[in-house]
């Protein structure tokens, strides 16, 4: 217990006054003579007894209502020994304000500007403020310092700007209060919704000397949001169906009825369903569609239902390539027949193939370096062509290459310097070839890339599903990114390398090293391989991801159609600031980036107050149904007491009038 007005505790010697007026009083005797006394003297043991024991309970009660008194204007205090306290109000305090300006904060109000959402609550952090306080405001999707000064120089108006559309992270933050404050009396103040991954790595930071007062922030009732959106189709194709998984969460409080989800592509309306929802639980919904063009086509998942509408809405890309440049190299052309066969039958249907053949890309090297996807056939040849730079430029271009072993190639001669061109290892390269007719097995377990299970022709997996067999291989390095291994040999393996990426296959594609020609996937194996698209400009971002592929000057036209110049150099990144389609132009091309919320604000997973507690040394969590400034004053000064000893005062007051009547009628 401690005192905030602890001068009045001076006058605790004034409690003896009714002791002192007792004994006074006490000392005057009077004699009185009566003719007869018979009576008086039976009831003298009785009478003078209850009298001392009267007189006892009164001067106790006179005492403890004077000492209650002198307490109660002395203000008592009980500190909250979890919280580091500050029993001097009248002592500056150095106050560190945190708002989350994140995409999930703007749930809690249909405003985007901070000082909607805010206002109430920073003022009434700092009313509570002594005089000559030092505050720092701060917005923490990128630690900008909103304001920074006495408590004296704020006022509402300095709560400027409007709600980020990304995530935030409170370690950056709290690192750099680390060295910061002035004096013993430092806050941190966080208003957030309480995010669990916003806290993260903070547990590494010690705070020992700051309290830290968190503030929650979340009222919503009905909230509906699109959390992920998945094309199933390991290959999008014209006039072939396709397969939309969405994700649908509810954040709200309520059980959501009667809710519209849209399909739109190309601002087409191409399907919608009904949904209903408890409120906490997630579930999938399924669209199919068909493009019917080649092309570039934005789809849009739309919900309807709710007046939040920033986690209503999520883009993504359905692009079939209008045309597909491959390039093919090989020292023997029966190595590439039955690829030939299979992408000739892929052009005969889509006809956006255009196949350049050795004979063609030794006349012209342009058509190497400009190819989208390149074939190479044989480890040996390559170097004594002078093609490696060629097939360098290509990959920094963004391309796909696939490098196939030749039937005429020996293991004595495959350490040779194109591998080590593309700084690749193939010294731990092994030749292995099985005896009996059947090879190996290729068996799910051997897929460790699992778009190949539908690829090849299962679309679940199964132990027993023979997907292809091997009858002769190349063991490769396991460095890169695995796609198929036989009892932990890797056969396929994936380096990226520029843009692009190097798919080292330890097999060629005919009947001598396996089966997979002959079989029904095969079509499909040759459609994946031409089709992969590596280029990032056609993948979906989220708010805050840097776009860092620049190699040319470009001009970025903003969802909101302003425009954004961007010279290239090595640090001069683009940030996405907010959700929608990006287009960026340069002197050649013209291309979309679609921009989604980040994943991570989709889902609401609030951190209990548990882990809260592990990761701060002095934290005071504020019950959002009491009023915050006197919750605040209480966690800062300890409960004060002074009315329940009022209370006493006032019980002690009346007993003593019950008592001193009844004891002045006896005498």
């Amino acid at each position: 217990m401690g005192f905030l007005s602890s001068i009045y505790l001076w006058l605790i010697p004034l409690a003896t006054l009714p002791l002192l007026i007792h004994l006074f009083y006490n000392k005057k005797y009077h004699l009185v003579e009566f003719s007869s006394i018979k009576f008086l003297k039976d009831l003298e043991a009785d009478s003078i007894k209850r009298a001392h024991i009267l007189e006892l309970i009164l001067l106790i009660i006179r005492t403890l209502i004077i000492i209650f008194i002198i307490l109660m204007l002395a203000r008592p205090v009980i500190k909250n020994y979890s919280f580091e306290s500050y029993l001097n109000n009248n002592e500056p305090i150095y106050c560190a304000i945190a708002l989350d300006d994140s995409f999930s904060m703007t749930r809690i109000n249909k405003t985007i500007y901070i000082k909607d959402i805010f206002l109430d609550k920073v003022n009434s952090i700092i009313n509570t403020l002594p005089e000559k306080s030092q505050i720092s405001i701060f917005k923490l999707s990128n630690q900008n310092l909103i304001f920074e000064g006495l408590k004296e120089e704020f006022s509402p108006q300095m709560l400027t700007g409007k709600m980020g559309q990304g995530s935030i992270d409170v370690f950056e933050f709290v690192s750099y209060l680390k060295n910061q404050g002035i004096g013993i009396n430092k806050e941190i103040h966080i208003l957030s919704d309480l995010q669990d991954y916003s806290f993260k790595n903070i547990k590494e930071i010690s705070l020992k000397d700051w309290n830290c007062f968190i503030h929650e922030l979340n009222y919503i009732d009905n909230n509906l949001s699109i959390s992920s959106v998945e094309i199933k189709n390991d290959i999008i194709s014209i006039n072939k169906q396709i397969n939309i998984d969405v994700s649908i969460q509810n954040n709200g409080n309520n059980n959501a009825k009667n809710a519209l989800l849209v399909l739109n592509i190309d601002n087409l309306n191409v399907g919608q369903q009904q949904i209903d929802l408890n409120a906490g639980e997630s579930s999938y919904y399924r669209f199919s569609t068909v493009l019917t063009d080649m092309g570039n086509h934005t789809g849009q998942i739309e919900l309807i239902y709710d007046n939040y509408d920033l986690d209503n809405s999520y883009l993504f890309d359905l692009s079939i390539p209008e045309n597909i440049n491959i390039g093919i190299l090989y020292d023997d052309f029966d190595d590439f027949k039955f690829m030939g066969n299979s992408l000739k039958a892929l052009n005969d249907n889509f006809k956006n193939l255009t196949i350049s053949l050795w004979d063609d890309i030794i006349k012209n090297e342009f058509l190497l370096i400009n190819s989208d996807i390149v074939f190479v056939f044989g480890y040996n040849y390559i170097s004594n062509n002078f093609l490696e730079t060629s097939i360098l430029e290509s990959l920094n271009n963004g391309a796909n290459v696939y490098i196939y072993p030749s039937s005429s190639d020996e293991i004595d001669n495959v350490n040779n310097d194109f591998f080590d061109f593309l700084s690749i290892d193939s010294s731990e390269i092994d030749f292995v070839e099985y005896k009996n007719d059947n090879g190996v097995k290729i068996l799910s377990r051997n897929l460790r890339n699992k778009d190949l299970l539908a690829i090849l022709g299962q679309k679940e997996e199964s132990i027993n599903y023979t997907y292809m067999n091997i009858y002769k291989y190349f063991s490769l390095p396991n460095d890169g990114r695995v796609h198929i291994a036989i009892d932990g040999e890797t056969i396929w393996n994936e380096y990226s390398i520029g843009k692009g990426s190097v798919n080292i296959l330890g097999f060629l594609p005919t009947l001598e090293w396996t089966n997979l020609p002959i079989k029904a996937s095969f079509i499909s194996w040759i459609e994946y391989l031409a089709t992969r698209q590596m280029d990032n400009l056609n993948k979906t971002y989220q708010v805050g991801d840097e776009f860092n592929s620049f190699d040319e000057n470009y001009t970025i036209i903003l969802p909101d159609q302003k425009k954004y110049e961007y010279n290239s150099s090595p640090n001069n990144l683009f940030e996405f600031p907010v959700r929608g389609k990006y287009i960026f132009k340069d002197k050649d091309n013209i291309r979309d980036i679609l921009v989604n919320p980040p994943s991570n604000e989709l889902f609401y997973n609030k951190i209990s107050n548990d882990e809260l507690g592990e990761l701060f040394y002095n934290i005071h969590i504020l019950d959002s149904d009491k009023n915050a400034e006197s919750e605040i004053k209480e966690a800062r000064s300890g409960v004060e007491l002074w009315k329940y000893f009022l209370y006493i005062v006032i019980i002690l007051i009346l007993i003593e009038m019950v008592i001193s009547n009844q004891f002045f009628r006896r005498n």
